[in-house]
């Protein structure tokens, strides 16, 4: 498993893994850590592509999981 890039999310770390044929999406905020598990398809490019998977709700939720 290897880091590709980082996401700019405010009060959050978010790193992107890829590992063979899946990229792994880590959220961390304090001591806290939530991993989504993405099948890497050809239309995923780039960190921009990957970024524009998690919209404003799907921040929210992450967020309200946190609290």
């Amino acid at each position: 498993m290897r880091i590709i890039g980082y996401l700019d999310r405010p009060g959050m770390v978010v790193t992107v893994f890829k590992n063979d044929n899946k990229l792994s999406v880590k959220f961390e905020k304090n001591l806290l850590e939530q991993i989504y598990k993405i099948r890497d398809d050809m239309y995923l490019i780039d960190l921009n592509e990957i970024d524009s998977l998690f919209d404003d709700t799907f921040i929210a939720d992450i967020e309200k999981i946190f609290d």
